[in-house]
């Protein structure tokens, strides 16, 4: 997580946290690492992650902004995962999302209470049920299709 005073500032949320390491590096000249250019030159943080597995992987990651002073974060949590879709929830005080990502010709998949069939969809349940997709085909939500006109 960033934590300039003052700033908006982001927590990175890996969904499978287990086996990564994580290298954070502040802004070098020597080589060049890190900087950036809202307040002139100033050296900013440059951060990586990384596991060392066997091929194919994924490494899904959250990027969720804060508000200057927020230092909440929600948890996230890995649904499915396999060679045609990732899925994961994301869950706080004030968010509860579920995300899909379907690999072309995936078809439809069930997570959960959610079947879907397209590219990818986010369904945010708080304050009030809506779906945000790209390339839906069919999404059904606890049985019921949801309406075209809410994508």
């Amino acid at each position: 997580m960033t934590q300039e005073a003052g700033l908006s500032n982001l927590a990175i949320l890996p969904v499978d946290p287990e086996g990564l390491t994580a290298r954070a590096q502040k802004g070098e000249t020597s080589p060049a690492v890190g900087w950036y250019g809202v307040y002139g030159e100033f050296p900013a943080w440059d951060m990586m992650l990384e596991r060392r597995t066997t091929l194919p992987a994924r490494m899904d990651a959250v990027l969720f902004p804060r508000m200057p002073g927020e230092t909440a974060y929600p948890i996230v949590t890995r649904l499915r995962t396999d060679a045609q879709v990732t899925a994961f929830h994301i869950q706080g005080a004030d968010i509860d999302d579920t995300f899909i990502l379907c690999e072309e010709g995936a078809g439809p998949v069930t997570v959960g209470d959610i079947s879907f069939e397209g590219r990818a969809l986010l369904v945010r349940r708080l304050p009030k049920l809506q779906t945000m997709a790209v390339a839906p085909v069919r999404i059904l939500i606890d049985g019921a299709e949801v309406a075209a006109e809410n994508h």
